[in-house]
């Protein structure tokens, strides 16, 4: 039998009686084509004649996804508006201390299993980092004691001074979802 191992290893198949496998395609049998989609009437010139030119385009802007306060546009870390905490500089911090935020949320979680939602809360950094003011906004959560301290764990996390910035008040989400 040592023969057949190694370099001298031979597959033999002599003995299948399946024969060779065939393929059986879905589409294959399909009694025609779905049809698709015509673009071929279509503009990319919208409203400048072409096959859309009855067709009235808008912008849509909406508040939603922002972390500062309603109707006030925050910098992004490309712009070049004047200086201030950026969007991404808040969203970082706050993911590194995801999980000392988690570790209160499971702790609670092995009281009530079924605990899950979000928390809206509202805070001041100030210039030199530290966190001036939180409290709780909103949450769709049933669990004080979890807001309670979620609150005071925010109170203590340090943004890190950035010079010549005044103090912002944002309002920033936080969902808590059970592990999968």
């Amino acid at each position: 039998m040592t023969d057949r191992l190694g370099a001298q290893a031979a597959i033999n198949d002599s003995g299948n009686s399946a024969g060779r496998p065939e393929r059986a395609m879905l589409t294959s049998n399909a009694p025609g084509s779905s049809g698709g989609i015509n673009l071929s009437s279509l503009s990319r010139n919208v409203g400048g004649g072409g096959g859309m030119g009855k067709v009235q385009v808008s912008r849509a802007s909406s508040p939603i996804g922002g972390i500062g306060r309603p109707g006030q546009n925050r910098p992004l870390s490309g712009d070049s508006v004047g200086l201030s905490r950026t969007d991404e500089e808040i969203q970082i911090v706050f993911d590194r201390y995801k999980s000392a935020l988690y570790r209160l949320y499971n702790r609670e979680l092995r009281k009530d299993p079924t605990l899950r939602g979000q928390m809206l809360l509202k805070l001041t950094i100030e210039a030199d980092g530290s966190v001036s003011m939180c409290l709780l906004q909103n949450s769709d959560m049933n669990a004080p004691d979890l807001s309670t301290q979620v609150v005071d764990r925010v109170k203590t996390i340090n943004f890190g001074a950035k010079d010549g910035i005044s103090a912002i008040t944002i309002l920033y989400p936080i969902d808590f979802l059970p592990a999968a």
